[in-house]
Formats: structure tokens, C-alpha cells, sequence
């Protein structure tokens, strides 16, 4: 009797066998490779590749359809900067998954590498393994994927659409889609290749990126007309040092006829917008090429600074040899902190690792070798 007293009370509090929960969480986005393609009535297919190294339980995406921050639009009087015309109907997750990997191993490859499709679940927790959660939010879907990792890589792969994503205008067709939204981690490098239904000509086929100011984007042409002029069916971008609260947007224009099917489906202008979104880039472009000089700049200018204050430490150590007591500790503690300033404004701006690891063994080294002196000498005179 006292077995089954104790056999019903096990039953009524199950045991529940997980993976092994990582304790640690530390780990860095190393890559992202997204491969999307328009079909014909202007809607996207999206397949994802992100790598990440290190310990962690899950990997949450937010894959965004819209931004509902954007203004209403009118037909005929567009925004060509920021406008809701440019919001999608839904996203569609076809398939969340995750698989380890070598670092040799990382490529555009990875894309054809996700055999495994994780079962979706309400609820996980951390632990859990080879699932994933999908919630609802007001601009697309939150999506986790549980399968912890220790250490190394480990590619977490998504799959989706954004359906009716593409804008038509009377002259040209356009997609303006944030492929990385602006609360995902820093990424080291991301390749993306977008393909349109079809090919364009040059006049029709323009394309841009917004984002970090460090990368290269390159069209896809493939054939040529009977003139011998290129066709474009897409592009190729490959962008370094995305970081968190910097978004990746793609703007692409193309024949409006490839995607005809979508006629009803898709938002309208009711405009000429070619000249208008050329306008509206080539202003961007400005700016950012702006920022990319002040960057130099500021970048050469910290170098330099660095520079003399490495000079200035030599001279100053010799200074307090020679001189001994006329050189106080307001000056040494002036002069570190001056170093300090400057190691700040380095990790910050520049982010010239070889500088930084220079400039923090001089002020540390400084900081000791003038106070240990000091103190000797005191005690000698």
C-alpha cells in the first residue's frame, strides 16, 4: 500500500528530460547569408543562414513584415523616404531549424545545408532542444529556436515569405524591405543575394543599401539584349560590421511587368517614381559618403594623437629622471588621464585594436613605473 501511495505521488509530479541547459551565456553573430527571390505576384521568399559562435540556450529572430510607425500614404502623394506603401501584407514561416558546424565550413553553402525542420511549440524553456516558438507581434513574428550550444559554431536557419512585399509604381516596380532589423545582434559580416522574377534593363533597374558604410553591393547580370546591353536580374551585397541599432534595408527597382500577376494585390503610388527615388538616394549617398570622410578623419587624427602620446610618455619619464621632484603627481595623474581619454575615444570611434592594446600597457606601465620611482626616490633623498 505505501509503494502505490508513493507511485501516485511521482505521477502527480512528472519528471521532464531535457538537453542539457548551457550556463554561460556568451556568444557573437559571426554571419549572416540570406539568400530571396520575388516571385511573380511580388511576394518574397526569404532563406536565412545566421552563424553564431559560442554558449547560448536559444536564438530569437525578429522577422518584420511591416513598421507600423510609418505614415499613412495617399495615392499620388508619396513619401518615397518613409512610407507605410511600402509595408508588406504577412510573413509566412515555412521552417526554423539549427545545425553545428567547423568554421571552415562557413559559407553561402549553408543555406543548402538545413536538412531538419524543428517541430513549433507554444511554450519552451531553456533546455529544450530541436524546437522552436513562434509569437505574434505588431510588426511581423518573434521566432525562437531552442537547441543549446556549449561551444563553436552553430547556424540557426529560418525560412519564410513576405508576401505581397513589392510596390508598383506606374514607371518601374520596387521593393524597400529591412532585411536585418535594427534589435538584431552586431553581425561581422553579412551576404545577401536578391533576385527579381525576371531581368530589367539599366534604365529601370536601380538598387541601394542603408545600414553600415562599410560594404559592397554588385548587380546580377546574366544576359544581354539584342543591342548588347546588360540585363539585370538582381544583386549581391556583402556588408561588413553591422551593428545593433543599424538595420540593413535593400531598395531595388525593376520591371513592373514581372510581377504583373500581382496587379491587385500589391500597393500602388499612382506615380513616376524612378526620378523621385533616385533623388531620394542620392541625397543618402551624400550623407553617407559625408560620414565616411569625417570617419577618415577622425580616424587618422586618433592615430596621430596616439602616436604623441607615446612620444610624450618617453619624454615625460625622461623629464622625471632628470628633474626628479619638479614634476609632481597632479602631472602624472593629468597625463594618465589624458591616456585614458583617448583609449575611450579609440574603443569607441575607431576601434583600432592594435592602438587600444598599445595605449592601455603605456598608461598602465606609466602609471606604475612613475609611482614605484617616486616613492624610491623619496625614501633616497
Amino acid at each position: 500500500m505505501k509503494k502505490i501511495k508513493i507511485l501516485l505521488i511521482l505521477l502527480m509530479f512528472p519528471i521532464f528530460v531535457n538537453a542539457k541547459e548551457v550556463e554561460k551565456i556568451d556568444y557573437e553573430v559571426t554571419n549572416v547569408f540570406i539568400n530571396s527571390s520575388i516571385d511573380f505576384v511580388g511576394s518574397m521568399h526569404v532563406e536565412e543562414a545566421v552563424v553564431v559562435k559560442g554558449s547560448l540556450n536559444k536564438f530569437t529572430r525578429e522577422i518584420d513584415y511591416r513598421d507600423v510607425s510609418l505614415p499613412e500614404y495617399k495615392k499620388g502623394k508619396i513619401n518615397f523616404s518613409k512610407s507605410s506603401i511600402y509595408n508588406a501584407k504577412a510573413v509566412s514561416l515555412k521552417k526554423a531549424s539549427s545545425f553545428k558546424i567547423k568554421e571552415k565550413d562557413i559559407d553561402f553553402s549553408l543555406l543548402e545545408k538545413a536538412n531538419e525542420d524543428y517541430k513549433e511549440k507554444k511554450i519552451a524553456k531553456k533546455g529544450d532542444s530541436k524546437i522552436y516558438t513562434k509569437k505574434s507581434n505588431d510588426n511581423g513574428v518573434v521566432v525562437s529556436v531552442y537547441n543549446p550550444n556549449e561551444e563553436g559554431y552553430i547556424v540557426y536557419y529560418f525560412e519564410y515569405y513576405i508576401d505581397q512585399v513589392v510596390v508598383l509604381h506606374e514607371d518601374v516596380a520596387e521593393l524597400y524591405y529591412k532585411f536585418i532589423p535594427d534589435n538584431f545582434d552586431d553581425i561581422k559580416n553579412m551576404k545577401l543575394q536578391l533576385v527579381a522574377p525576371g531581368d530589367s534593363s539599366a534604365d529601370e533597374f536601380k538598387y541601394y543599401a542603408h545600414g553600415s558604410l562599410l560594404g559592397k553591393v554588385s548587380p546580377i547580370s546574366e544576359r544581354k539584349d539584342k543591342k548588347g546591353n546588360y540585363l539585370y536580374r538582381g544583386l549581391l551585397a556583402n556588408i561588413d560590421n553591422v551593428k545593433k541599432g543599424n538595420g540593413v534595408s535593400i531598395r531595388m527597382t525593376f520591371n513592373k511587368d514581372l510581377v504583373s500577376m500581382g496587379q491587385k494585390l500589391l500597393n500602388k503610388s499612382g506615380e513616376k517614381a524612378l526620378e523621385k527615388i533616385i533623388k531620394v538616394e542620392e541625397h543618402k549617398n551624400k550623407k553617407s559618403n559625408n560620414q565616411r570622410k569625417i570617419n577618415k578623419i577622425f580616424n587618422m587624427m586618433m592615430n596621430i594623437c596616439s602616436v604623441l602620446f607615446m612620444i610624450g610618455t618617453i619624454i615625460l619619464s625622461i623629464m622625471f629622471l632628470r628633474k626628479r621632484k619638479d614634476i609632481s603627481n597632479i602631472i602624472i595623474l593629468a597625463y594618465s588621464i589624458l591616456g585614458l581619454i583617448l583609449l575611450l575615444l579609440d574603443v569607441i570611434f575607431v576601434k583600432n585594436n592594435l592602438i587600444i592594446y598599445i595605449l592601455l600597457g603605456i598608461i598602465i606601465i606609466f602609471v606604475i613605473f612613475m609611482s614605484i620611482l617616486k616613492k624610491t626616490i623619496e625614501k633616497n633623498t
